[in-house]
């Protein structure tokens, strides 16, 4: 795993694909540049729930790895990135399923935000 211009080696890109799956066919998984953990994905996908609005979209989701975890994770061995991939993807799992994708705001206002922080701890790395 790599990052360019980041002191860690774990990168969005790899994050991404890791928890894709979990995520309706046509979620929008894109990086997020403004936040202040070096990785930070945002995430939504077409609800189709309200012919008014055909291109409405689910709340984000801004899901971020802190600082710490990417720097532990990079110092661990293969095996615990391994333990530690398979914890973000029970994370993701549990917080789906507890997630609800409406977005009450009118078709002018952003979609409401939820941020899902992965630290050391849900890792396992701590």
């Amino acid at each position: 795993m790599r990052i360019v211009g980041k002191e860690t080696d774990v990168d969005s890109d790899y994050i991404e694909n890791l928890i894709a799956g979990e995520f309706p066919d046509d979620a929008y998984i894109r990086t997020w540049q403004e936040d202040p953990n070096p990785i930070a994905l945002r995430i939504s996908w077409p609800l189709g729930d309200d012919p008014e609005r055909p291109n409405k979209h689910s709340k984000n989701i801004r899901l971020t790895i802190s600082e710490e975890a990417t720097r532990t994770y990079d110092s661990v061995g293969e095996a615990r990135q391994e333990d530690a991939d398979e914890r973000i993807l029970e994370h993701v799992r549990a917080r789906l399923a507890q997630f609800d994708p409406d977005n009450p705001n009118p078709q002018s206002a952003v979609p409401p935000e939820e941020v899902w922080l992965i630290t050391e701890e849900i890792l396992g790395l701590s």
